[in-house]
């Protein structure tokens, strides 16, 4: 069987990951022809439940074995298609947004969570990617996510603090990530904010020259709530506890796209400090020599 390289693509969270994935499926067949198979969530998230959804009771070591012959079954069968690349984008092998609520860390284990693919990957050459977001917007959409995706959270004056404190950043998943891959041909890293200009060598960093050939996905990009959006659902919130149907509805009822202002829970100084704890932990990546940077770097970027 050929030799089979493998791109992981891992998110960050609310960083087009969504678009990114729906571009590559999209443009499957065309990357098929071009000896390239994508496993999306779409593909993933099914197959992980119906392996661990039996298993109820269980350690989590169990369900992380049982993850793991999940991906090792679909990596095996892309190399028995004689495929050249595997490009995997999930961003849940980062872990939960959970966690960035409770207890208030951006990504608590990284290694935890990434465990079953590294376990099914097996030493083959993987390339790793990943794009970083400035924290203060990252965490007010992280938040939105998760009342999307989950359930009602109120945005308490403990969790402002929770989210403005939290711990860890950056530096620490990429350090994470190099310790959990310590063969990895490279870890791609590129800042969100400038993506419009670097999609071309994001998608090119994935799936080689193939990457002239993918067609733009139709529809709108998951954006972040709207500070209306939140409010609407702390309002109803007074009366009852929104089913994440209810929440659901609300954040496309009041999209940030069509001219509501992005939930913005942070002060001026608040703001300014993320953005200068962002800046920072991108000046640390840089010369920590852990990644590589797709496009001009963050000296130039978030100057």
């Amino acid at each position: 069987v050929p030799r089979m390289d493998i791109v992981l693509h891992l998110g960050a969270h609310k960083t087009a990951t969504t678009y990114i994935q729906r571009r590559l499926m999209r443009g499957k067949r065309h990357l098929q022809r071009n000896g390239i198979a994508v496993l999306t969530p779409k593909r993933l998230r099914p197959a992980l439940r119906a392996a661990t959804e039996r298993l109820s009771g269980q350690s989590a070591a169990t369900y992380r074995r049982a993850e793991a012959a999940v991906y090792r079954e679909l990596i095996t069968d892309a190399e028995l298609l004689c495929v050249e690349r595997l490009v995997i984008s999930e961003e849940l092998l980062l872990g939960s947004l959970r966690q960035i609520c409770h207890p208030g860390t951006l990504y608590g284990d990284i290694a935890l969570a990434i465990s079953p693919v590294l376990e099914a990957i097996d030493g083959r050459q993987t390339t790793l990617m990943l794009a970083v977001r400035d924290y203060a917007d990252f965490l007010p959409s992280a938040y939105g996510q998760l009342l999307r995706g989950w359930r009602y959270i109120a945005f308490t004056d403990d969790l402002h603090r929770r989210l403005f404190h939290f711990r860890g950043g950056w530096p620490d998943g990429v350090t994470d990530l190099r310790n959990a891959f310590p063969h990895a041909v490279d870890l791609k890293v590129w800042q969100v904010e400038a993506f419009e200009t670097l999609e071309r060598e994001v998608f090119h960093a994935l799936v080689g020259a193939a990457a002239r050939g993918l067609a733009r996905p139709g529809g709108m990009p998951l954006a972040g709530p709207s500070g209306a959006a939140i409010h609407a659902i702390h309002e109803l919130a007074k009366d009852h506890i929104p089913s994440t149907e209810e929440m659901r509805e609300l954040l496309m009822a009041w999209p940030k796209f069509e001219g509501h202002p992005p939930f913005d829970p942070w002060t001026d100084e608040e703001r300014a400090a993320l953005t200068a704890r962002y800046r920072a932990d991108l000046a640390e990546l840089t010369a920590s020599g852990l990644c590589s940077w797709i496009g001009a770097g963050p000296k130039k970027a978030a100057a």
